[in-house]
This record gives C-alpha cells, structure tokens and sequence, in this order.
C-alpha cells in the first residue's frame, strides 16, 4: 500500500487556478502510478462530487477507477442549493466517471443506484465501530447515570455540516431517547 499526500486545490482563485491544480493533479498521479506500477485507485470523497477532478484524472491516467463515497444521498435529499441540477449531473455524467463505488451500508448502495442509475459495481466497506468501542461507550453511560428527570449534557466535536458525520442522526436519537 501506498499512502501520499496530493496537491490541494486552492479555495479561490477561478479557472486558471483550477486548470494549474488540475494539471499538479495529474503529474503527480502520474509518477505514482509509475513509480509503484499501479493498476486502480481509488478516489475518497467525503460527497459525491467532492472531489471530481480527481476521477477525471485517474480516467485520463487510464487507471481502473472506485469512488469511495460514504455519504451517496441524492442533493435533493439533503437540501442542498441547486440539487435538481446536481442530481441531474450525477445522473448523466458523473455517475458514469468511476469504474465501480464503493459505500458503507447496502441500504445506501440500494439508494444510491435508485436514485443515480449507476450500473457499475457498488461495493461495500462497512463503517463499523469495533465492539471494544462499544463496551467503553456503555460503561462511561453507567458512570455518569442520571435520575429521570436530570438532563444529560453532551458535547460534539467535528465538523457541523447538515447530514454530516451522522450529527443529525445522534441528534434525532437523543430527542426520542433522553434517558
């Protein structure tokens, strides 16, 4: 296995910028794949689109190519600005980039392939917490019991974003499940 770093995309800076990334992308994904003879790569996004230059690089570089994208709901479903236009791209362009996805739950591949129409190969890489994990969660929740009606104060740290990191999901529970 082979773990780099690559060049990011600057936050501003318009089409010469990004065509400058662009081609930093491409070189150095290019020595990559000579130096360690690569046949796949595998492109992480954090959502779908997040990282598209980079599928269009691992294309060119004629790399057999996986999208790995744990959060693969449609923009419509999650609210986001100009989500009809989003999906429709996904439908008719992006959808078709990568040589297979690879997501982590069934449910979301299940999803996913409805909405998008995206008949490559859609592999699962489950986002499991190990049950050690578990066992400390449950034995903190018995150190810091509480009466009924005493409230249980939590602090989140991460990043905030809306149908990110299952936030709104921890949230959602809390309200059914106070106790």
């Amino acid at each position: 296995w082979c773990v780099e770093g690559i060049p990011r995309a600057r936050r501003a800076g318009g089409k010469l910028s990004m065509l400058s990334f662009v081609c930093r992308l491409l070189l150095h994904l290019y020595r990559l794949k000579r130096k360690h003879s690569a046949e796949l790569a595998v492109v992480a996004e954090g959502g779908l689109m997040a990282q598209r230059h980079g599928l269009y690089v691992v294309r060119l570089l004629k790399l057999c190519s996986v999208a790995y994208v744990p959060l693969v709901d449609s923009f419509s479903a999650m609210q986001v600005d100009g989500a009809a236009d989003l999906d429709r791209r996904v439908r008719t362009f992006y959808g078709k980039l990568p040589d297979a996805w690879l997501t982590i739950t069934s449910q979301q591949a299940t999803d996913f392939c409805q909405w998008s129409h995206v008949h490559q190969p859609i592999f699962l890489l489950p986002n499991a917490v190990s049950q050690s994990i578990e066992d400390v969660a449950g034995c903190l929740m018995q150190r810091i019991a509480r009466s009924p009606n005493e409230r249980l104060r939590v602090l989140v740290f991460g990043r905030l974003d809306r149908h990110q990191k299952g936030l709104d999901l921890l949230i959602e529970y809390l309200q059914r499940s106070p106790q």
